[in-house]
């Protein structure tokens, strides 16, 4: 990254071209058409590398996407800070927050195939959604037209699966599900017990105090769980269907176990019957099984591989469980 710096330093300083503004230069221009003209990554052959403007970060309770390996970028402009004085923070103008996904690839140097970037973009009239999609050959990555989801070929654990790339309709049904549009970002998220909220704190990312959130006690993995992967619907927030009971860690046991769904959007039952998760709402709405009943799948967006693993233990809590 310093030898990319000074070399474009050097080339100015003997008379060579100005390099082009990029985005991170004027966050609030359209976005190119290409990736390299943002200037998120100094060089596309290795994404790892990334603009001494960014940084870095990662959700104590990531969503699950998958299985791939994400990378996850905050660039503020110049100057600014993320305003903490109220409950929900704000974002000043000209923000822009990067996504990265890729998958094992045996073939590539690095093992590992990028199939998508997301860029989230504050202007003066809210959020604008947008994803790049790789070349196979990592020469650069191309700006979607966004009108219909993407599909990319991938690869988790040897099964073979398609990676959907979604519209930019359907980034925007999750983000603005929620009071905040950014998700992930908040002091609960990034308290990670390993001194990440403590390095944005030094960095002067926000423009007062924040102290650390943490979910407490044996059911903790759980409530991390869904505070990752479906408190960005599920929050009391909007009056849509998918948004009208709060799962937040505070009160996701007292509104499932033995509680009857009521949403549209869900099929009739109990949304977690204790000693019972094959007639658990929850549970069946998760592994994307349908008991007659009209159940749909949740998350209904962003999933085209199931995480088995958190499948398997949420069946074993469920069925564990006391019968009320």
């Amino acid at each position: 990254m310093r030898q990319w710096f000074w070399a474009a330093a050097w080339v100015v300083g003997c008379g060579g071209t100005q390099p082009a503004p990029t985005l991170l230069d004027e966050p609030t221009e359209e976005l190119p058409a290409l990736l390299s003209e943002v200037g998120i990554f100094p060089r596309m052959d290795d994404p790892s590398e990334v603009s001494a403007r960014a940084i870095e970060f990662a959700p104590r309770y990531p969503l699950w996407s998958n299985g791939s390996e994400k990378q996850r970028q905050l660039v503020l402009p110049e100057g600014e800070r993320v305003d903490v004085s109220e409950e929900h923070w704000a974002f000043p103008v000209g923000t822009l927050f990067f996504k990265t996904f890729a998958y094992a690839d045996d073939g590539a140097d690095d093992g590992l195939r990028y199939a998508e970037t997301r860029v989230l973009q504050r202007l003066e009239d809210g959020w604008q959604e947008a994803a790049y999609l790789w070349r196979e050959d990592r020469s650069d990555a191309e700006l979607l037209e966004g009108r219909t989801a993407t599909d990319v070929d991938a690869e988790h654990e040897g099964e073979a699966f398609v990676h959907e790339v979604p519209s930019r309709r359907q980034c925007r049904t999750c983000h603005e599900s929620a009071e905040v549009e950014i998700l992930g970002f908040t002091a609960l998220q990034l308290d990670d017990g390993e001194g990440q909220l403590e390095r944005l704190l030094e960095l002067e990312v926000f423009d007062g105090e924040v102290e650390g959130e943490r979910i407490e006690g044996e059911d903790a993995w759980l409530l991390g769980y869904v505070t990752g992967n479906c408190v960005h619907c599920h929050n009391g927030f909007a009056d849509g269907a998918n948004s009208s009971f709060p799962l937040g860690h505070e009160v996701f046991l007292d509104n499932t176990l033995g509680r009857e769904t009521e949403s549209s959007a869900s099929g009739i039952g109990t949304r977690i019957v204790p000693g019972n998760a094959e007639d658990s709402v929850l549970y069946l709405a998760f592994i994307e099984a349908d008991n007659g009943t009209g159940i749909e799948e949740m998350p209904p967006l962003g999933i085209q591989l199931r995480d088995a693993e958190m499948a398997a233990r949420l069946k074993a809590w469920i069925d564990d469980l006391p019968p009320l």
